[in-house]
């Protein structure tokens, strides 16, 4: 008994140990989550002049990984300021005292050293750091990028409220690394003593986005498909491995504004790795999709999806960091909204146990398809652009011709490509609803041919559950003072029902299908079988396997076809009332001519 007791308190303490951590741990989170917010806030505010302090020494430097032994690239000086008093110009080179300064948001008043080589020849300089000038600033591509990463890190943060194993925890901490993509230590966070402090997290944050969605893909996929084997823990393990060795490299590379020997500057093969891991987790979710049960299918998907838009953003950043070319306001706006908006909220939805709301029905056919047209546009946009940027063209006349003919084909391909993409999002989204929809129909169009009431019951009570993934159902008749169960269960529903309970009642008041909302009922569908005003029956469903609610759609047919139902036991009831009438008939017919007397014949007088 000690020993039982003994172990028992060993287990409970191990459960408060590791509640306790895993609470740390997400108070944590939630404290990354709120500094890349605010950092986030910060950046926009900065870079929108809203926040005075943030100077500049007035040239525009390429941070694209071009390094010359310390030595960056110079874009563009602005007149009157230090840069242009130093006589630097467009096409020379700057080696900063501190070779990272030329990432640092300097503040107004700080003295920067910096080397300038000029025509072959090096000059040392020092400067005094000026207030920004109010200039033109791109206000759209700063606000699209501000919203989409505060909202995914959002999204993070509401994760990590809501998480209950370390498999959600790691898709927080994904999305929350992914909002803080390309934001810096502002100036209030750049002083040259503290900006090491602030930029190793973001850094390290940026650098770690890929493993942490390939840990959680492996991790959603050992919790609800089966237990890893030890060739997929080898594989993680060696990609965060490589991850780990290509970040410190990178950042060497950052810091010292120098390239190494087939390494180069790291950001080309930051991005592979990048690419890779979000690859590695689109394989990984494809396969769970494929073993999965049924219920766990459609968060698959949905993740899927979400991963992939994610994938697609970060090559377009990526693009966009190496060549302003690609800079396009429609682009950056599709890239946001798609990226920073769609797919973390899909993904917040797909991981959560406690649904949020019913999403199956909210990204229903408009707004998917919605999302492939915002694509497809982005894709021929994208075709456009490189179209007038790649292919020479002279004269103003054969541009004309040229954009004329672009836009004939995309109103000729445009609704192909997009009927063609739409056709396969549905057969991803809503195969499994169209399946069982036209399942449903079939046995409300057969129902009309059953010949007795009491197998038609019997098959009403199938059909409806399987429609609704399996959700208990029952069918009750309407009697002189309550309702009588003749086929089905649910759990906690007795025989006979009180017509009077809530869901019932309102059945009955308004003749039409809901969800009831307390009560004996709460959670259940009632759904009334009407004729001629009056409800000769229900048909009740209880909640969903699932945990969902029922869909607006769901409950309109499983309406309709219990409407159906209704008439067709009707005109079953009519039809048998009607055959032993026939029989009474025949049977009061036949008693007549038993009972009824002979007619005496009139006797003849003799003549």
């Amino acid at each position: 008994m000690r020993t039982e007791s003994a172990n028992e308190q060993g287990v409970g303490g191990d459960r408060l140990r590791q509640n306790r951590i895993f609470g740390l741990l997400r108070v944590l989170c939630l404290i990354f989550a709120a500094y890349v917010i605010g950092q986030n806030a910060v950046d926009l505010s900065t870079r929108m002049h809203l926040l005075p302090g943030s100077g500049t020494l007035g040239a525009a430097v390429d941070s694209t990984g071009r390094f010359d032994e310390g030595f960056v690239l110079v874009e563009k000086v602005k007149p009157d300021t230090p840069m242009a008093r130093a006589g630097v110009v467009a096409g020379d080179r700057v080696r900063y005292d501190r070779t990272y300064d030329y990432r640092r948001a300097l503040n107004v008043g700080e003295r920067e050293g910096f080397t300038v080589r000029h025509a072959g020849r090096l000059s040392h300089h020092v400067a005094i750091v000026q207030p920004r000038s109010a200039g033109q600033t791109d206000w759209g591509s700063l606000f699209y990028a501000f919203t989409a990463n505060a909202l995914a890190s959002l999204f993070g943060a509401f994760i990590f409220w809501r998480s209950r194993n370390t498999t959600t925890l790691l898709l927080g901490l994904a999305l929350v690394c992914y909002g803080g993509t390309n934001i810096m230590p502002p100036a209030t966070m750049s002083a040259p003593d503290v900006f090491l402090l602030f930029l190793v997290p973001n850094f390290t944050a940026y650098a770690m986005i890929p493993g942490l969605f390939f840990a959680f893909a492996l991790g959603f996929y050992r919790d609800h498909v089966g237990p890893l084997r030890w060739p997929h823990r080898l594989a993680i393990w060696l990609f965060l491995a490589a991850e780990v060795v290509v970040m410190a490299l990178t950042f060497y590379c950052y810091m010292a504004v120098r390239s190494l020997p087939v390494f180069g500057d790291g950001q080309t093969v930051q991005l592979a790795v990048v690419i890779l891991g979000l690859g590695l987790s689109l394989i990984y979710l494809a396969v769970g999709w494929r073993k999965s049960a049924a219920v766990i299918q459609q968060r698959y998907a949905l993740m899927f999806v979400a991963v992939g838009l994610i994938c697609l953003a970060q090559v377009y950043d990526s693009l966009f960091s190496f060549d302003a070319q690609f800079k396009s306001q429609v682009l950056i706006f599709v890239n946001a909204l798609l990226a920073g908006v769609a797919a973390p909220a899909l993904l917040t939805y797909a991981i959560l146990k406690q649904k949020v709301f019913d999403l199956g029905f909210a990204v229903n056919r408009t707004l998917v398809y919605g999302l492939v047209s915002a694509i497809l546009l982005a894709a021929f946009g994208v075709v456009e652009w490189a179209v007038d940027h790649f292919i020479p063209i002279a004269g103003r006349e054969k541009n004309v011709v040229v954009d004329a003919l672009i836009a004939v084909c995309i109103y000729l391909t445009f609704h192909r490509v997009r009927d063609f993409v739409e056709h396969g999002v549905e057969r991803v989204f809503f195969h499994r609803w169209q399946q069982a929809e036209a399942a449903y129909r079939r046995f409300v169009r057969e129902a009309a041919f059953v010949t007795d009431s009491s197998a038609l019951i019997r098959v009403v009570v199938g059909a409806t559950s399987d429609y609704v993934e399996g959700a208990e159902t029952a069918v009750y008749l309407a009697g002189a003072t309550s309702f009588a169960r003749i086929a089905g269960a649910i759990d906690g529903l007795d025989k006979r029902l009180d017509p009077n309970v809530p869901g019932l009642l309102s059945a009955r008041s308004d003749l039409k299908a809901a969800q009831a909302q307390g009560g004996l009922l709460a959670g259940c569908l009632v759904v009334p079988m009407v004729t001629r005003n009056t409800v000769t029956g229900v048909i009740i469903l209880g909640p969903k396997p699932s945990g969902l609610n029922y869909r607006p759609d769901e409950i309109e047919l499983i309406a309709w076809g219990t409407r159906q139902v209704g008439l067709d036991l009707y005109a079953l009831r009519v039809e048998t009332l009607e055959k032993e009438r026939g029989e009474l008939q025949t049977a009061n017919a036949v008693l007549e001519r038993l009972l009824k007397p002979e007619t005496a014949s009139p006797s003849r007088s003799p003549a």
